[in-house]
């Protein structure tokens, strides 16, 4: 019988997006994001930009090591300065990135790796980031503190701004940290109370704000991604009323992961209608009464394929993502964390990437439900989305990485979101025919 588990991180992470009626027009402040060849060389630049910052970070990081006469720790203490301010260039609003940390050349980002054919990102060109539908990334000039007193039980958060030539995206992710101080015997909190903590920060709990020259203000998780869509809107449109926007009432998607934790089995399957069971349905449906919600069938709901433990699961439905996976939040030596930690952004980016593909399939299909000729640019952009998602559809199998990242999520979430004729439809408009999406399930 395995033991109770208790959750010492519930990490939380949140995407919410508005989408236009048309793509960014030639008199907004980044206009260069609606056009092809200029969003090509607008990338190529910034991309350079990166590089020649990254050699000068490293070639300072080499003069360090050669001239330090000190401790080892000294010269440590030195060159994490030197990280800093490198990363804090990145983090002036003004200045644009491709979507991945730029964290040194020998750092990997999994999801993007995979995502653009396996190719390694930084050294992706400005057409092909078009051809793949790659956003920039842009950092938020706010402060957001936790919902929760100070010395206790906390919540970090850190959040995205992404900018795509036919919208705008924001990630929220919130760290919940549930270990007590190091003198109490108590560690972490049970199943159902980490869940409630959860749902009560998504539902209600409100967050100190502080804006540049603003007096700060206390908003919900609603409000304040309101805000930070409306600064990325202004951003990139300026304060043009059109294009118009769409934004869900909701995340468009959420992914929930216990990312350290103890107790639990990796080989004892979830029992049906357990308290882990719906706890594993509220972190999908945010649903404040998710103890007495009949949860959906555990065998409808595993995003897992292939040769996954029997206790291990991705639950899911249409927007939500729950991640158990006891034999990595158990582990002692943390590595195994950082391969949840990892893994629930990769889930989340992937399954964002997915909604904001297929919106710009949406775009495209507005205009032939109007019986309009599309723009050449929104047919672009359509044609390279709908090729995309058509391999996004098919992954979850051996040998898919070359094409792209490998996950279940992104075919699930066009079938349960209403997305896959839609996508057939542009499919079969373009001059050079598109078959429909197709899956070939596991062995």
């Amino acid at each position: 019988m395995s033991i109770a588990p208790r959750v010492l991180e519930l990490r939380l992470s949140f995407a919410w997006t508005e989408t236009w009626s048309a793509l960014v027009g030639s008199a907004a402040p980044l206009a260069f994001l609606g056009e092809p060849d200029s969003f090509a060389s607008r990338y190529d630049q910034i991309r350079q930009q990166m590089s020649d910052l990254e050699q000068k970070w490293l070639s300072q990081d080499e003069v360090l090591k050669a001239s330090h006469t000190g401790d080892d720790r000294t010269l440590a203490a030195k060159r994490a300065q030197l990280k800093r301010e490198f990363l804090a260039t990145l983090h002036d609003p003004k200045v644009l990135t491709p979507p991945w940390p730029w964290l040194g050349r020998n750092y990997v980002h999994h999801f993007w790796q995979y995502y653009v054919g396996n190719v390694e990102p930084n050294h992706l060109t400005g057409s092909s980031a078009w051809r793949y539908v790659v956003p920039l990334r842009v950092h938020v000039p706010v402060r957001i503190g936790s919902p929760w007193p100070p010395g206790g039980f906390k919540c970090i958060p850190q959040w995205d701004g992404l900018l795509y030539p036919h919208g705008v995206a924001i990630v929220l992710t919130l760290r919940l940290l549930f270990r007590e101080a190091k003198e109490s015997s108590a560690t972490g909190l049970g199943i159902k109370a980490a869940t409630d903590r959860g749902l009560r920060v998504r539902n209600s709990e409100k967050f100190p704000v502080q804006w540049p020259g603003e007096p700060q203000d206390k908003l919900n998780l609603d409000l304040l991604t309101n805000r930070l869509l409306d600064y990325l809107r202004e951003r990139a449109l300026g304060t043009a009323v059109d294009p118009l926007g769409s934004r869900p009432t909701q995340p468009i998607t959420t992914t929930a992961t216990i990312v350290q934790g103890q107790g639990g089995s990796s080989t004892e399957p979830i029992v049906l209608n357990s308290q882990l069971h719906k706890a594993l349905e509220g972190l999908c449906s945010w649903n404040d009464q998710w103890q007495k919600v009949h949860p959906r069938p555990l065998s409808e709901t595993n995003l897992l394929v292939g040769q996954a433990p029997a206790g291990h699961m991705v639950y899911h439905l249409a927007r939500g993502r729950a991640v158990w996976m006891p034999d990595y939040f158990n582990s002692a030596s943390g590595r195994d964390q950082h391969k949840l930690s990892c893994y629930h952004r990769n889930l989340t980016l992937v399954t964002l990437q997915t909604e904001m593909l297929a919106q710009a399939v949406v775009l495209y299909t507005d205009y032939l439900d109007r019986e309009e000729k599309p723009p050449e640019a929104v047919t672009s952009l359509a044609r390279y989305a709908a090729i995309r998602l058509g391999h996004l559809y098919a992954t979850a199998r051996k040998g898919s990485k070359k094409y792209t990242y490998n996950s279940a999520s992104p075919r699930c979430y066009l079938e349960d979101n209403g997305y896959v004729p839609i996508i057939n439809q542009a499919r079969a408009s373009f001059a050079v025919k598109l078959p429909p999406l197709a899956y070939k399930p596991w062995p």
